[in-house]
């Protein structure tokens, strides 16, 4: 938390009170993991999705078009 309080303040425009940092420190920590939540949303629903059309046919043989 302290170092995100420094970073804040450092590209911060305007001094900041400790409360504000605080604020700050808070809300890019929030976003972060909902950052992370996101990704591991995706992350599942692309897994889902390409274990789902390798599934698709499986147990089904295949049959070979040959000329009659």
């Amino acid at each position: 938390m302290t170092t995100l309080k420094e970073a804040l303040r450092k590209i911060s425009s305007k001094p900041l009170s400790e409360e504000e940092l605080e604020r700050g420190a808070r809300h890019l920590i929030g976003f972060a993991k909902c950052l992370l939540e996101m990704r591991q949303e995706i992350m599942n629903n692309e897994s889902n999705n390409i274990n789902q059309s390798i599934n698709k046919d499986a147990g089904r043989r295949l049959e070979l078009a040959c000329s009659k």
